[in-house]
Order: structure tokens, then sequence, then C-alpha cells
């Protein structure tokens, strides 16, 4: 059953309708008039929309509720969408073998390691994120969870952290995060390891020789340093 339609609300009233009347036919109008005009009017409209604007903000804890409910408690399905290939998930970093129920294991592109489930699974109305093992909720318009977003052809927000997990002289090279991060994050780095982090810097200050812990009384100073060191070295 369709929800009755709100009733149309009644059209705006000028403030000072009764003022304006009088003098619509006159000649010309006194500089005093046309600003007292003008203020008034600039009034009612702000007043218009700092209305407009709280019954917004009340509603919008109702809408979000309404659109986690549909997008973020349960998983969008797309039955047309073709199955990822093979050879895109060797190109994201797994690997072909069968890990017990017939999926594709590997390391994922953002680090982790996990079962791959069957396409077929994930498009019979799979209630969790397509990766085996993963009881994380998909997200909105794919059907892998946050942490595993990157394995998802067709999403074009998230890219991979950068930040160096093994040195250079490594004998495997130097491999990065992996963790979903907003392509507009410069530089693309997660919470973890985030330039900004006071634990990072305290880090990075022991490397070099100076001890400083982090403790509660050492926040303050913590925080100058990190931003003096944003002002002289920034990112």
């Amino acid at each position: 059953m369709d929800e009755p339609q709100p009733p149309p609300r009644p059209p705006v009233e000028l403030a000072g309708a009764a003022r304006d009347a009088e003098l619509r036919l006159a000649v010309a109008l006194s500089r005093e008039e046309v600003l007292r005009r003008r203020r008034r009017r600039l009034l009612q409209l702000c007043s218009i929309y700092r209305a407009q604007f709280w019954a917004l903000a009340e509603e919008l804890p109702a809408r979000h509720g309404e659109y986690w409910w549909e997008h973020g408690a349960s998983p969008a399905l797309d039955d047309e969408a073709p199955p990822p290939s093979l050879a895109l998930l060797k190109a994201n970093g797994a690997r072909a073998g069968p890990p017990g129920n017939g999926g594709l294991v590997g390391p994922l592109e953002n680090g982790c390691r996990g079962a791959v489930a069957p396409p077929a699974a994930a498009a019979a109305g799979r209630a969790g994120c397509a990766v085996s093992n993963c009881d994380a909720k998909a997200m909105p318009l794919s059907p892998y969870c946050f942490n595993h977003i990157l394995l998802d052809p067709k999403q074009q927000l998230y890219q991979p952290c950068a930040f160096p997990t093994r040195k250079s002289g490594m004998p495997n090279g130097e491999a990065i995060c992996g963790n979903p991060v907003l392509r507009g994050i410069t530089p693309l780095r997660c919470a973890d390891h985030d330039p900004k982090s006071q634990e990072l810097i305290v880090e990075a200050l022991r490397n070099a020789g100076i001890d400083m812990p982090l403790t509660k009384g050492s926040e303050g100073c913590c925080a100058k340093l990190t931003c003096w060191l944003l002002f002289c070295y920034p990112p």
C-alpha cells in the first residue's frame, strides 16, 4: 500500500505585503523605503533558509538509517554483472588451487590471504563478502567488503596503501601495505600508516637516536613537534 502524499505547503507570504501593495502604483520610492524593503525581504529569506536547514538536519538521521538498512545491512546483488574472470583474479594476486571449497586462493591485493568464493555463490544471494571465511557485510554496489574492495574490478574509489613494509634491500624487493585508501588522499596512506601519526614520528625519532616516549604528558610536545616537522618537511 502506497503511503499517502503529504499535503502541499501553502505559498510563502512576503513580509510587509500590505505595505508593498500600497506602494505598488508609486512612480518612485525613496532610498530609505527601498533599503527598508530589501532588508525586510533579506531577513525573511534568511529565516526561510534557516528553517529549511533545520528541517533537513532533522530528516538526515532517518534517511541515513534507511540507506544503511538498504545498502549497509544487506549486500547489493547485481544479477546481470558478469563474474570476474580467472585472468583478472590472477592479475589481482590470486592463484588457482582448490582450498577445500573449489575457490581461488592467494594473497589478495590488500595483503590479506583468503579463498575467493565462486561467482555463483556471490550471485545466489550470499549475505556477506564474496571472499570465503569473511563474515563482513558487502559494501554498497559491490560483492566485497571494505577489506577486500580492491578485488572488485568495477570500483574506482580506492587504491592500495603505498606504505613500504619492507626495506628495499630485502631479496624479495619492497612490498607495500596494500590496505584500501581513498584515491583523493595524498600521500596514499591508510590510518595505520598516516605520516601525521604521533607513533610513527616517535618511532622515526627513536631510529634516529632520540628517545621520546609517547606518554600522556608528552602528547602536547609531540603534537608541536609534529607540526614543526610537517612545516619543515611537508609530505
